[in-house]
């Protein structure tokens, strides 16, 4: 069973008083995943795996959109945090690959520690998806 919910006038004002700005659709399915709610109808995603009803899929997918856009949204938060500390930073550094061909999302252009510069890496990660052993995707 799908569950619809229509966001009452209390709670829309509410939410929009805190700077949030959600549509019905974004908030019956975030308030489903919190729930353990079925909010979709089961479907094969374009990566090939099966969705559930759960619809927890979409969080982990590594084809997914919207993973992307958290994956920068965090690290520009990060960039913003440095720059409010009057430390200069640089985004997305060429030339530094760790093993795998990885490069870290910033690193700082004055020395932190040792003589060295601070480097960081944001990682997406879906706390509401279950562990790996019983979640297969």
């Amino acid at each position: 069973m799908l569950y619809h919910f229509d966001l009452s006038q209390k709670a829309e004002k509410s939410i929009v008083s805190r700077g949030i700005r959600l549509d019905d659709e974004a908030v019956r399915v975030e308030t489903g995943l919190r729930l353990g709610l079925e909010i979709c109808a089961p479907y094969q995603c374009h990566c090939e795996a099966q969705v559930d009803a759960y619809g927890r899929h979409g969080l982990v997918c590594k084809k997914a959109p919207g993973r992307s856009i958290r994956h920068h949204a965090l690290n520009d938060l990060v960039v913003r945090a440095i720059s409010a500390a009057d430390i200069p930073s640089w985004k997305e550094p060429q030339g530094l690959c760790q093993p795998g061909g990885k490069r870290p999302d910033g690193l700082t252009l004055i020395p932190w520690q040792s003589g060295k510069s601070l480097v960081w890496d944001v990682t997406v990660v879906c706390c509401l998806s279950c562990p790996r052993s019983r979640f297969s995707g």
